[in-house]
């Protein structure tokens, strides 16, 4: 392969040019012992050939373990169920469902009905894979693939929206949350949340900063972004210098779309806070909702009175809680109230002799006014609740949006015009057709204070 030269040494620059690694590899000496490798690994008469049975037994037996481990894991991350209990001792009744459904599955599975009656409960510095640490470990892992794949399919797409807003975990950490949207190769539009970060400030910039730095950290380009979408707070709605503002500066054709279910909630609640009137009534709302809840007795008559009235057309309504932030639970509210109007009133007329209260709630389902918001918020909070949940399917379009909301404003303005009609629907709900007229003690020494109330209905 070398040979010397005039003296002065060996010469390699040669015979590495003319020795060359596919040269070895195309050689009749190197494919002759290839084969004759091959050939003595398949006999059963080499020196370590147990050894090598008994490393594949080994490998073959805790890969069917961690397979079985890997399938119970996805099924409570997708349901979203907690995985621990209360201990990690397999028969215990309260050990979680981690370690539940791995019983289950081995009451139908002598593999791992083996393998849990020879190493579950065998304590610290036994092999096993069932611990929680295994289980973490196959969390983590399962959540950077997920990750990684969302990553992949967004770079694959290459044009992104995004949406981004700061929420406290059950730890009450201020985390910033990222969901981007995108179109798959299907031609689907897809939505998926990606794993929280720490919040860098509630300041636009600050924000922006955090976005950025994750976009440049999975190599995202911010000038594939299409779209951005907010809720209306100052710091990133703000035409100059909120969020929205900085991420156009970065990228011109990242067009800023508020959020329109928020934005339709803030309208239902500046309108309720206009009417004193309807906050009353969502107010009595609440107080029916604990009156008949903070007892098991009264709460059971008023269920047993409503199965009496129970049709398939009209189902038992229980009642539900007026929540100052979903808008849908005073849908929810109007509609236990509508449905069961009559039946609530006989429970009420029925504890009026032991409960003062139920005299004073009793007589307010009796008025004309409560009866006629009840059927009007009704059909209002039924077609809002409606247009609210299309509005955050992942699925609508920009131009479907904006028609349903032209369409629950024509639906809203036409309400305008249909006092009578509700003058007499509200009074076949309460059973009274004549409005009780309020006389209010003025203030003389403080006029200024005087507050005005309509006597009105609208």
């Amino acid at each position: 392969m070398v040979k010397p030269s005039n003296g002065n040494g060996y010469v390699f620059r040669q015979a590495m040019e003319n020795f060359t690694v596919s040269f070895h590899e195309t050689s009749s000496a190197h494919l002759k012992a290839t084969i004759s490798f091959q050939t003595r690994s398949q006999e059963s008469g080499w020196i370590d050939f147990e050894l090598i049975q008994q490393l594949d037994d080994e490998i073959n037996y805790w890969w069917n373990v961690l397979k079985r481990v890997a399938s119970v894991i996805l099924f409570v991350s997708e349901r979203g169920l907690p995985f621990r209990g209360d201990n990690e001792i397999i028969g215990y009744a309260h050990n979680g469902n981690y370690l539940g459904l791995l019983e289950l599955l081995a009451e139908y599975d002598d593999f791992l009905k083996g393998h849990i009656g020879n190493h579950a409960n065998r304590g610290r510095g036994r092999v096993n894979y069932l611990s929680s640490t295994i289980c973490n470990e196959f969390r983590q892992l399962i959540v950077r693939r997920v990750f990684d794949e969302i990553i992949r399919r967004i770079k694959h797409s290459q044009y992104y929206s995004f949406t981004l807003d700061s929420t406290k975990d059950e730890g009450y950490i201020d985390q910033l949350v990222l969901i981007f949207r995108y179109i798959e190769e299907n031609g689907d539009q897809v939505e998926r949340f990606l794993p929280s970060m720490p919040n860098q400030g509630h300041k636009a910039k600050d924000m922006f900063d955090g976005l950025m730095n994750f976009l440049n950290k999975k190599h995202l380009n911010i000038k594939n972004c299409r779209g951005q979408s907010y809720d209306n707070s100052s710091a990133v709605s703000e035409k100059f210098a909120g969020l929205q503002a900085l991420v156009r500066e970065a990228n011109d054709l990242a067009c800023w779309v508020p959020c329109f279910g928020h934005s339709l909630n803030l309208v239902g609640t500046d309108t309720m806070n206009s009417c004193p009137k309807a906050k009353f009534f969502f107010s009595f709302l609440e107080q029916i909702y604990v009156f008949f809840t903070s007892s098991t007795e009264r709460y059971s008559a008023l269920v047993s009175c409503l199965r009496s009235a129970c049709t398939p057309e009209n189902p038992v309504h229980v009642p539900k809680r007026v929540s100052t932030t979903r808008w849908s639970s005073r849908a929810d509210a109007t509609k236990f109230l509508v449905r069961g109007y009559a039946q609530i009133k006989s429970t009420l007329l029925e504890m009026v002799g032991e409960n003062s209260k139920a005299r004073g709630l009793y007589d307010q389902m009796s008025k004309l006014d409560i009866g006629i918001f009840a059927v009007f918020w009704n059909e209002i909070l039924f077609r809002v609740n409606h247009t609210s949940k299309c509005l955050q399917s992942p699925e609508i379009v920009l131009n479907t949006s904006i028609e349903m909301l032209k369409s629950l404003k024509s639906f809203i303005e036409i309400k305008r015009d249909s006092l009578s009609g509700y003058e007499r629907r509200g009074a076949e709900l309460c059973g009274n057709k004549q409005y009780v007229m309020e006389n209010k003690r003025k203030c003389t020494e403080f006029p200024h204070t005087q507050k005005y109330i309509p006597d009105s209905v609208f």
